[in-house]
């Protein structure tokens, strides 16, 4: 004879405030494709990553809603610029030009 084991799950929801509002990046790449420098401005401070196209970190830099960015140590080329907010994650894509 098999016994029934009953169990209740009771879920509890409770709304945090600032969590659920999605804030958006507004982020803009100027000039893109960019030569020797580039800006990168965003709506709210974000940590800024460039990678390669295999994905390699080539600059990082720390929390800003401005970030003058010196392109002159990495080749032409395409890259990705992965922005990190408070609750966001966005990633541009910035071409690298000589001409």
């Amino acid at each position: 004879m098999r016994k029934l084991i009953f169990t209740s799950l009771f879920l509890l929801s409770i709304p945090v405030i600032g969590l659920s509002q999605d804030v958006s990046l507004n982020a803009m790449i100027s000039p893109n494709p960019a030569r020797n420098y580039c800006e990168i401005s965003t709506s709210v401070p974000v940590e800024l990553r460039i990678l390669d196209m295999q994905g390699k970190v080539l600059i990082e830099m720390g929390k800003s809603r401005h970030q003058d960015v010196d392109l002159t140590m990495i080749p032409e080329g395409i890259y990705f610029v992965h922005l990190i907010g408070e609750n966001q994650v966005q990633t541009l894509r910035l071409v690298r030009s000589e001409k």
